[in-house]
């Protein structure tokens, strides 16, 4: 099975959830390669919980994943914390929407969620615990606490930042995976069809359970891949963005 932990659903989050937007970035994915994805977009973007709402009305979900024709698309969502970094989560829809409801006072920059706190919501479903580009100069998480991260499942090795950096950043996250004790999985973050599929990460059992893909990586029986197109990718979402911003104060994510 082949996975992109790092999908959005939107170009931006102050617009509405398209279907057809939707089977667009599925399509890129399976001409990639893909044979699923986790779809983390943000927490706070407009009317989060209606996309899964459209979900649960048009495709069929069985066991952790909606089954679009044969691809797989995990539940998630990408948390903003009140130290500043990014969290994904993934898991059931209904553990992602329960969480999502326990966030429903902590969606704006001045009541973000500490860090701990997101934690301890967390424990008490199966979901995957992602901590999205960590060395991001404006998502930062190396500044907290390191028996904090290590109840993280993994790392995000993040197709933005690894175009913008080059080898290094790898080097880089694989060193903070070291030091923290949990691996590191790839994600395109994308927000548009060119840049899905930008990293994939290449399992070698089938993972239609949450619980298997933790059990799967905790073992490290999958391996990345980095597209070798990923320079043409990132320049071609870029110019996706530029094209489709509705004015100069729309939010492009």
């Amino acid at each position: 099975m082949n996975i992109d932990f790092h999908i959005h659903s939107k170009l931006s989050k102050t617009i509405d959830f398209s279907s057809d937007y939707f089977i667009q970035m599925i399509k890129e994915g399976i001409k990639e390669g893909l044979t699923a994805f986790a779809l983390t977009e943000h927490f706070n973007t407009l009317n989060f919980l209606n996309i899964y709402d459209v979900l649960d009305y048009k495709y069929q979900y069985i066991q952790d994943s909606y089954n679009i024709e044969g691809f797989h698309i995990f539940p998630g969502m990408e948390v903003d914390i009140k130290e500043g970094g990014h969290i994904l989560i993934i898991g059931g829809r209904d553990s992602i929407r329960n969480i999502r409801m326990e966030l429903a006072d902590n969606d704006t920059r001045e009541n973000f969620i500490p860090f701990y706190n997101l934690l301890k919501i967390c424990r008490s479903y199966e979901v995957l615990k992602i901590g999205a580009h960590p060395l991001r100069d404006s998502y930062r998480l190396t500044g907290l606490p390191k028996n904090l991260l290590s109840e993280l499942d993994c790392f995000d090795l993040n197709a933005k930042d690894l175009d913008e950096s080059g080898a290094p950043m790898y080097d880089r996250i694989m060193e903070l995976s070291h030091q923290i004790g949990i691996p590191f999985v790839g994600g395109s973050d994308a927000h548009c069809y060119p840049q899905v599929g930008s990293i994939i990460n290449h399992f070698e059992e089938n993972c239609y359970t949450i619980s298997t893909i933790k059990s799967e990586i905790a073992a490290n029986k999958y391996s990345i891949s980095v597209s070798p197109r990923l320079h043409l990718k990132m320049e071609g979402a870029r110019a996706y963005k530029e094209k489709n911003k509705v004015d100069a104060g729309t939010e492009i994510c």
